[in-house]
Formats: C-alpha cells, sequence, structure tokens
C-alpha cells in the first residue's frame, strides 16, 4: 500500500506520496480547481545471474489517485520534487 501525507501551512499545500519501485518519467501530474490526480505506472524486469542459476525478478507500480484540497490552489506556481521513491508536490494557496 502506498502512504500519502498532506500537509498545509498559512501559504501552501504539501502532498508526499511514497512511490516505490517508480521513476520520475513514469509519474504524471493532473491539477484542476481544488484537486490534484497523480497517477503512476511503472514495470521493470532484472535479472540477476549466480553461477548457473538466474534470478527474475518482476516489478510493477501502479498507483492512481486524485485528492481534493480544502480550497483552490495556484497550479501554474505548483512544483515537485521526486527523489528516491518518494513524490513532494507544494502548491501554493490562491490568496
Amino acid at each position: 500500500m502506498h502512504s500519502m501525507d498532506l500537509r498545509e501551512t498559512k501559504d501552501n499545500f504539501t502532498l508526499t506520496f511514497e512511490l516505490p519501485g517508480a521513476k520520475e518519467d513514469d509519474i504524471i501530474l493532473q491539477a484542476e480547481e481544488n484537486s490534484v490526480r497523480v497517477i503512476c505506472s511503472s514495470k521493470a524486469l532484472e535479472m540477476k545471474s549466480q553461477g548457473q542459476d538466474i534470478d527474475i525478478n518482476y516489478n510493477e507500480v501502479y498507483y492512481d489517485k486524485t485528492f481534493v484540497l480544502p480550497c483552490k490552489g495556484n497550479y501554474e506556481t505548483m512544483t515537485y520534487v521526486f527523489f528516491m521513491g518518494f513524490l513532494e508536490v507544494t502548491i501554493p494557496k490562491i490568496k
């Protein structure tokens, strides 16, 4: 299960998503009115060889969630950072 956290300050909303195994290119952010949608779809095949044994690991990440914010945000100035499986989205409030 993927975790999500919403923090609100005087000026911003900050959403943090845990997306283990995802790559930045796999993430789509959609924003409108007072909602943000995060879509992530990633597939990876990893093969390891140890002598005559071969280990094959298939990892798939799929995440599609829409979050409604308490008020409208300024999506034109929205920023995000993706690092080591965590996506942090900062949305300034409209004053």
